[in-house]
């Protein structure tokens, strides 16, 4: 007995000696925690190797094996739709009838921290059905190039740039990461939309070129891209879901944060130029329309060194639904991603679009991350999105959003015990459809 006592307190005294310096006891007032346990030279204490386990919890292998991904995908719908709706049929089978709406689009946000600026752009191409017989070989699409930025009498103000491009082209590589997710080549994409008296937009994984005559002309670079998932660089935030061709609305991230540079010129407002450098979000997504409310969040801190990205809501899969999350938050300490088909992974999260609140914890066995974000009312924007009708204004976005991100680690006997902490200024959220403030 003696002896398990002293076993006891011994195990005790390393793992809150190695957790003192977790939380600095002015954590609360701390934009940036500095877990010191994972400074060079420190022992690998307790803390230390849960802290590495919680970075590797991925079980996907980095090399693809076919046989075993197609076995995966069948296990992963069958979670997700319930063995008796699966059946015997193949992927090829469960897809959406022919003749449905489609959509892709591609966003873009840089952020210049030094300058108080964020900038987006959007452009996207959608398929109706009852438009098929307008058109030729190219689709109709939309450009949005949405700016927060202090102008020159010190002001902060938000600009929006909509234009609707009768003719869209694009291509994408992203389904040639089956092949060979070591190659570069499928992070390539490329989408453009001409309109009317020298309306064009050009987007790719490595610039934006954006002229609509008489409002804005926009240029932007994008450098390497940092990852959503930093264990398996090319998967992302569904995880091997996004290959499942029956969901119908997906979400990939190029990059939660690359180095860019880029100008605009308000040729509405005086010619005014404005140029710098900063960080881009970049993403794209694909389906048939966006679904009937969803949350989407993302920031990225003044040197890069922290992003995150969150999106979820409801997802309408026909004679159901479902509300999913999928999150993601990168520090120089935790690299951490949630998505249902990881063990154990359970949401708990408040929406209140009206008040600019929005808050969400996931957890699992090991780890448990809680994101709140709070933005000013009157700092959100119409922002359009791709509906059964086109693209119409049911999203409400602002680029002033503070966002607090907290994460923690269970510990036996102790329970969970915060590790990494830091609040974000400048984040973007964005309220849709249902949990939109009406």
């Amino acid at each position: 007995m003696k002896r398990y006592i002293t076993a006891v307190m011994t195990f005790f005294f390393l793992v809150v000696s190695s957790l003192v310096f977790i939380t600095p006891p002015n954590a609360s007032a701390s934009k940036d925690l500095e877990p010191q346990l994972l400074k060079k030279g420190a022992g690998k204490s307790a803390a230390q190797r849960a802290l590495m386990r919680s970075n590797m919890l991925e079980n996907v292998d980095k090399d693809i094996n076919h046989e075993l991904l197609q076995q995966d995908l069948q296990r992963i719908t069958k979670e997700l739709i319930g063995p008796e709706s699966f059946g015997t049929e193949t992927q090829e089978t469960l897809t959406f009838e022919s003749g449905g709406s489609w959509f892709q689009g591609w966003y873009t946000r840089i952020v210049d921290h030094d300058n108080q600026l964020s900038l987006a752009v959007v452009g996207a191409s959608q398929y109706l059905p009852e438009e098929s017989s307008k058109l030729n070989s190219e689709l109709p699409g939309y450009i949005g190039v949405i700016i927060n930025f202090i102008d020159k009498n010190n002001e902060e103000m938000t600009v929006v740039y909509d234009a609707f491009p009768e003719q869209t082209v694009f291509w994408s590589n992203r389904e040639m990461v089956l092949d060979d997710p070591s190659s570069t080549e499928w992070e390539s994409f490329y989408w453009r939309g001409k309109g009317k008296n020298g309306l064009i937009a050009v987007i790719t994984n490595e610039s934006i070129k954006v002229s609509i005559p008489g409002y804005i002309k926009v240029s932007a670079t994008i450098g390497e891209r940092n990852p959503y998932n930093s264990l398996i660089t090319w998967l992302g935030p569904e995880g091997l879901v996004e290959f499942l061709p029956f969901i119908p609305l997906h979400w990939f991230v190029y990059s939660l944060g690359s180095n860019s540079q880029y100008s605009f010129t308000l040729l509405d407002l005086e010619n005014q130029e404005v140029s710098g450098t900063g960080f881009a979000h970049q993403e794209t997504n694909w389906g048939s329309v966006f679904p009937p409310a969803w949350i989407w969040t993302e920031g990225i801190n003044e040197n890069n060194t922290r992003q995150f990205a969150l999106s979820g809501g409801v997802l309408d899969l026909g004679d159901t639904t479902m509300t999913q999350w999928l999150v993601a938050y990168h520090s120089p300490y935790l690299k951490w991603q949630f998505r249902p088909t990881l063990p154990d992974t359970e949401y708990e999260t408040e929406i209140d679009g009206c008040s600019g609140y929005f808050s969400i914890t996931a957890t699992d066995s090991l780890r448990k991350l809680v994101i709140t974000a709070q933005a000013p009312t009157d700092s959100f924007i119409d922002v359009s999105v791709p509906t059964e009708d086109g693209f119409l204004p049911e999203g409400q976005e602002s680029f002033s959003t503070q966002v607090k991100v907290q994460g923690y680690i269970k510990f036996p006997f102790f329970g969970y015990i915060r590790v990494d902490q830091y609040i974000f200024e400048g984040a973007a959220l964005e309220f849709g459809a249902d949990y939109a403030c009406k």
